[in-house]
């Protein structure tokens, strides 16, 4: 499994960068619409340049999202694989409405662990 590089905190998220994928830690409250998407863009592509890597959406906090963004992110082709991990059922229930708008493989977890086993799977698909 690859190594913690980095952490990089913003308004409306934390990220923390392994070689091959990305924890985001959103803050509680926020709302991820176009601008926030545009950040994150923007962030991966220069950490990741042409590299595959994974999205983990690490959701500790309660906040919103609007599934629109997917198809934004769905523009990332180096973006082989989103993960939601969360133990709130309203987290999770989220995520279940958001997997409709992304194009990306998509998965949820209980716990990070879990999600770092697809990791690896999906990075060798």
């Amino acid at each position: 499994m690859s190594h913690f590089q980095s952490s990089l905190n913003l308004p409306f998220t934390t990220f923390y960068f392994y070689e091959n994928y990305v924890v985001s830690e959103p803050h509680e409250g926020i709302v991820i619409g176009d601008s926030e998407i545009d950040q994150i863009r923007e962030i991966c592509a220069t950490h990741y340049s042409n590299k595959k890597f994974v999205y983990i959406s690490h959701r500790i906090n309660n906040f919103s999202v609007n599934p629109m963004v997917y198809k934004k992110l769905g523009e990332m082709k180096n973006m082989v694989g989103f993960g939601v991990v969360s133990q709130k059922v309203s987290s999770l229930n989220m995520a279940a409405f958001e997997k409709n708008f992304s194009k990306a493989p998509f998965e949820m977890f209980l716990d990070l662990e879990k999600a770092k086993g697809w990791i690896q799977k999906i990075l060798t698909s």
